[in-house]
């Protein structure tokens, strides 16, 4: 963390319910969670060409098991992503936070509002997801919301990861450094020039093993197999500066775009 640098750490959550109960050695469990949690809404995503531009639907998860086990999901690329999991059932305990990553002011902070805050209020979030998609399923060339740092483990399946230091950034910019590149194996040479030279490191996250993303690193993520992971959003004292940094570009952005206004 102190160098920000992306680690991978291996067997990691291999006695987890939500490995043990929930998986088996050819994939998936599908009846169980059906039965257990097929009644919740969760974020349904279609086929995204940029970040944050695709469709957005909550769906039964029991009809989404259904349409992973008929081939539905593949052939249309829909992906269960952004499950507030743990939100939704604070009583089942699939898993616990690895000590690598259990210093989270982020979480911590919205267990405490949490608290203080009727069961049904709108808006109680928190930043702890489960993610599940079928082959090919994809998500688009993007860094962690406010600069946050994520870990990542899958529970059956494997990932795909791109992932670029903030160094190579500018290479993923356009002609006009405004916009960044979506899929880095799709690249328009003549509206990203110099995004085929930006270096990375190509990550194959196989089950039981966790990775940690560091702050203000792009990355592009592919299921390579059909992948249920658990995933956390989170910062602490190591990467809070660059948080801060991150806000305050924001909001002299916000002020230029109205400055005219004034």
């Amino acid at each position: 963390m102190a160098w920000n640098l992306p680690v991978v750490i291996t067997n990691v959550g291999t006695d987890w319910p939500a490995r043990v109960e929930w998986c088996d050695r050819s994939g998936l469990r599908l009846e169980i969670l059906k039965a257990r949690y097929g009644h919740a809404l969760a974020p349904v995503v279609g086929k995204s060409i940029e970040y944050g531009d695709e469709s957005r639907d909550d769906v039964a998860v029991a009809t989404y098991l259904d349409w992973l086990a008929s081939g539905l999901a593949e052939a249309d690329q829909l992906y269960l992503k952004d499950w507030h999991f743990t939100r939704d059932f604070p009583k089942d305990a699939i898993y616990t936070t690895p000590k690598y990553f259990a210093d989270d002011w982020l979480n911590w902070w919205w267990d405490q509002k949490a608290a203080t805050l009727p069961a049904t209020s709108v808006g109680l979030d928190d930043y702890r997801f489960v993610y599940l998609g079928p082959r090919g399923s994809f998500t688009p060339l993007h860094h962690d919301v406010f600069q946050s740092y994520s870990w990542s483990i899958n529970m059956t399946g494997q990932k795909e990861w791109l992932l670029f230091p903030p160094s190579e950034t500018p290479k993923l910019l356009d002609k006009f450094g405004r916009v960044v590149l979506s899929n880095f194996q799709e690249i328009d040479p003549v509206r990203f020039p110099r995004a085929h030279t930006a270096k990375h490191l190509r990550v194959l996250q196989p089950p039981g093993a966790a990775l940690f993303v560091p702050s203000g690193w792009y990355h592009q993520v592919t299921n390579t197999a059909t992948t249920l992971s658990i995933n956390h959003n989170w910062f602490n004292a190591y990467n809070l500066p660059l948080i801060w940094a991150y806000f305050q570009e924001q909001l002299l952005a916000v002020e230029r775009e109205i400055e005219h206004c004034r």
